[in-house]
């Protein structure tokens, strides 16, 4: 082949490299295109911006009852000894009517119109309305539903029993035994091997539960002690 014609050639397939990205680089959609600077940008408006004035800034700290320097041992504490008492998966609400719940309603709602509206549905818990929940709970159909729920939800078994069951009192092991065998007796629930094995140590799983609550309970007290203690003395410096 002449030089002439190797040339040509050469400048040919150029030619048809440079079409070829040309077609691919028209047929890349705009979101692979990396954004620049500008487009990564500020141009959107921040969180704080957004917050309407006025609206109240209510923290995890608060809800849970903790110092704000609180670690994450005393969080979690805080957060399972309210979830012990009253574990919001058990508690069941029966809703007359059709059972909306209106949240849609609630989009672009302040803390307080929020508050306001759930204070509307639900009655303020308090240490009356929990004692009176109590009195009808314990023994009750309601408890007898919510103990084959959690067997049947776990297979049979026990270990979380009363991490789960609202109310539960391991001064009340015996009882809860008795539960069990019922709803076994009736065929409500499966006695799985897990169930078996747990069902054997139900007594040195509440005295577990029993032993890990006390010393949750001291470590709240002496947590809400030290609270005080640095309030009497952000207290004593602001009149000094």
């Amino acid at each position: 082949m002449s030089r002439s014609c190797r040339r040509q050639a050469h400048a040919n397939e150029d030619s048809s490299e440079d079409t070829t990205k040309g077609k691919k680089a028209a047929r890349r959609s705009p979101k692979d295109q990396k954004p620049g600077k500008e487009e990564r940008g500020g141009s959107q408006p921040s969180s704080k911006a957004n917050r309407k004035p006025g609206a109240a800034s209510h923290s995890l700290y608060d809800l849970l009852g903790v110092a704000r320097d609180a670690s994450q041992k005393e969080i979690t504490s805080a957060y399972r000894r309210r979830a012990l008492l009253c574990h919001p998966d058990k508690i069941r609400q029966r809703q007359k009517g059709s059972g909306e719940t209106g949240e849609e309603s609630l989009e672009g709602k302040s803390y307080e119109e929020a508050y306001a509206f759930y204070r509307e549905k639900f009655p303020e818990v308090t240490e009356e309305a929990i004692n009176e929940f109590k009195r009808r709970y314990i023994g009750s159909e309601e408890e007898k539903e919510d103990i084959e729920d959690f067997v049947n939800r776990f297979d049979g078994d026990l270990s979380k029993f009363f991490e789960f069951v609202p109310l539960s009192d391991p001064s009340d092991c015996k009882r809860y035994m008795d539960v069990f065998s019922e709803l076994l007796k009736a065929k409500k629930i499966k006695a799985t091997e897990k169930y078996k094995k747990s069902f054997r140590e139900f007594d040195a799983i509440a005295e577990k539960y029993r032993k890990r609550f006390e010393k949750e309970k001291g470590a709240a007290r002496k947590s809400n002690a030290s609270k005080k203690e640095e309030d009497m003395s952000a207290l004593a410096l602001s009149i000094l």
